[in-house]
């Protein structure tokens, strides 16, 4: 295993001292820029160069993220669109006809009715 990081074999450490195939190979490829690397997000099946996997973690679809309404739900990017409709935080229109748009899990659970009498 070699790596050819800017046309040229690196067989050495940073002091210069010369490593072996073994040595080179758990060495090197700890810092490499030119390493290559699966994303390590669950679902996610992108392989990028060490140096380009910083930027592709910042926009992934599977990186995880919680809910924008708070309602506990941690989901990578690429099913928010499908949890919104579902999320029990999500607002809806009171049933009462009080005028107010309340958060779902608020009518579930009696609060808002108490507020709206």
């Amino acid at each position: 295993l070699a790596c050819f990081d800017g046309g040229r074999a690196v067989l050495a450490d940073e002091f210069g001292a010369r490593l072996g195939w073994r040595d080179m190979a758990s060495e090197h490829s700890r810092v490499c820029p030119q390493y290559l690397l699966g994303c390590p997000n669950t679902g996610c099946t992108m392989l990028k160069l060490r140096r380009q996997m910083r930027e592709h973690l910042v926009s992934c679809a599977s990186r995880l993220l919680p809910c924008r309404r708070h309602c506990g739900a941690v989901l990578p990017v690429k099913e928010h669109k499908s949890h919104a409709p579902l999320c029990p935080m999500r607002p809806v229109a009171c049933p009462l006809a009080c005028g107010e748009t309340v958060a779902l899990a608020r009518l579930d659970d009696g609060s808002h009715a108490a507020e709206c009498a």
